[in-house]
């Protein structure tokens, strides 16, 4: 990426957990955003589960029961665009 998605999905694939989406509209932000989930309709409490870089985005680590973020040993989908 040459900046920041506008448009983030990432879901672990490894188990039954929700996909989670971000967008530049609800913000993408160093610091917390608010968790949007597409299979739940619903929209969380507020998060640092990615952080914005001059060439993209990080993930951060994250694991509770059934949110967890770029947790060890699991794999993950993800889709962003420009």
């Amino acid at each position: 990426f040459a900046s920041t998605p506008r448009f983030i999905v990432i879901k672990n694939a490894d188990q039954y957990n929700r996909w989670y989406y971000w967008d530049s509209i609800n913000g993408i932000v160093a610091g917390s955003e608010l968790r949007n989930y597409w299979n739940s309709g619903s929209v969380d409490s507020a998060l640092d589960l990615i952080d914005p870089t001059s060439s993209g985005f990080t993930v951060n680590w994250y694991n509770h029961s059934d949110h967890n973020m770029n947790t060890n040993g699991h794999k993950y989908i993800y889709y962003a665009v420009a």
